[in-house]
């Protein structure tokens, strides 16, 4: 199964784009399981889209307009429903400066990155300047702004961050209900989970970076400070 599609639902700058997740058979022909409004057209902040994980024969489609995730099978078919966790947060000002000013910084180092390209194929980059964008916003930021399954089948779901964050919370459902929510800090990224370990992407300050298991105190729901067990990028688990 893939994610495939994008055009466009509505002719003004708040329309949403349309997405499916999409089967192919042995015989190369293909079969849409489900669509969905993805995300906002336009340069959007705090903008609203549809977040899709899939593990084996689930898929969890997470609209950040609607006020609940859909757990679907392979037929498309609603098998449970899990309610949004947290709220939609109001954007302050502070928040608002920040998100538009670190979109401008992306949109510039995207904009360097495709000039060094064509200068490196020899081709011109005349009326390639770099131009200021305008940037929309929605008042209130969506709820979370990511998913993903883990190794157990328990699906982790990452509150919004928004810029003011220094921590980024997930809660975590198994079993029909919501299990435990974990709180990590700005550098670090949830790659995957077993049990009570949970394997962490860690950036230092550098930027290099360095896989991390760390242990959850699944009692407490919360997790706790036992050294981690750490491995440079490659080496063997064991």
């Amino acid at each position: 199964m893939f994610l495939d599609g994008g055009y466009s639902v509505a002719h003004d700058a708040g329309g949403r784009f349309r997405k499916h997740v999409v089967e192919v058979r042995e015989d190369g022909s293909r079969r849409t399981i489900a669509e969905f409004a993805d995300s906002e057209a336009g340069n959007v902040l705090f903008g609203h889209h549809t977040i899709v994980s899939v593990a084996g024969e689930r898929i969890a489609t997470s609209d950040t307009e609607s006020e609940e995730i859909r757990i679907l099978d392979r037929s498309g078919s609603a098998v449970s429903r899990i309610p949004m966790p947290g709220a939609r947060v109001r954007v302050s000002q502070d928040d608002l400066e920040a998100a538009r000013a670190e979109a401008q910084a992306r949109a510039r180092r995207g904009h360097e990155s495709t000039v060094a390209r064509f200068q490196a194929m020899g081709r011109s980059t005349a009326g390639m300047e770099f131009r200021e964008r305008e940037y929309r916003y929605n008042e209130n930021a969506p709820a979370i702004d990511r998913t993903r399954f883990d190794g157990d089948g328990r699906l982790w779901i990452r509150h919004y961050p928004m810029p003011s964050d220094d921590g980024r919370r997930w809660t975590v459902w198994g079993g029909g209900q919501e299990t435990f929510t974990v709180e990590l800090t700005a550098g670090e990224s949830f790659l995957d989970a077993r049990g009570n370990l949970v394997l962490l992407r860690i950036r230092s300050e550098l930027g290099v970076d360095r896989a991390v298991i760390q242990e959850l105190d699944l009692d407490g729901g919360q997790r706790y400070g036992r050294q981690p067990r750490t491995f440079p990028r490659g080496a063997s688990r064991g």
